[in-house]
This record gives structure tokens, sequence and C-alpha cells, in this order.
């Protein structure tokens, strides 16, 4: 349930790098889905702020706030007050909805 630590920046970094075709916020939203997926990001991993993370990967925070809510969205975030955590899988809505493809 820790934030990750200095190799989640790096992870991201390299993802969004390997997608330069993509939007910012697509680019996000790929490398983030990817690391959940392939469980570099497990459930319950809190991540950092969108303040941090925007900070972090030189982006304005609503691309990164776009990014978390499509995944939200889609069941592989969980979003509160106390902050954005990983959703366990089981919960993870592989198809979308119409909307949600569209959105991301």
């Amino acid at each position: 349930m820790n934030i990750p630590d200095e190799g989640f920046f790096t992870l991201l970094t390299q993802g969004m790098r390997n997608r330069t075709v993509e939007t910012l916020q697509r680019a996000l939203y790929h490398t983030l889905r990817d690391a959940i997926l392939q469980g570099t990001l497990t459930a319950r991993c809190r991540l950092p702020g969108s303040r941090v993370m925007a900070e972090r990967l030189h982006l304005s925070r609503n691309t990164v706030n776009a990014a978390l809510e499509q995944l939200a969205l889609e069941g592989y975030l969980t979003r509160s007050r106390q902050g954005t955590q990983v959703a366990p899988l089981a919960s993870c809505r592989r198809g979308g909805s119409d909307a949600a493809r569209r959105a991301a």
C-alpha cells in the first residue's frame, strides 16, 4: 500500500517515451495501465498525488488527472480523499464502455 519509489517515475518516463505518437494523456494512461496489467503496480498500491506526478513528469496537472480519471472509470484505479490506489484486477473492465473507450 506504499507509494512507489523513484523507479515508478523512471518507469513512467521510459514508457511514455516509447509512445511518442500518442497524446501525453494517452501515453500516461497506457503506461500506467500496462504497469497494472503486468503486475508492476500491484493492487492497493497508492500512487503519488497528481501534483507530484505532474511536476515529476513535466506534464500539466489536467493531463495527469484526465489519465487517472480514465483509469478509474475503467476500474484500474480507485480515487478517494485518501488518494489514488491501484484497484484489484478483478474489478477491471477489460472492454470498458463505449464512452470510456472514446474518452481514452
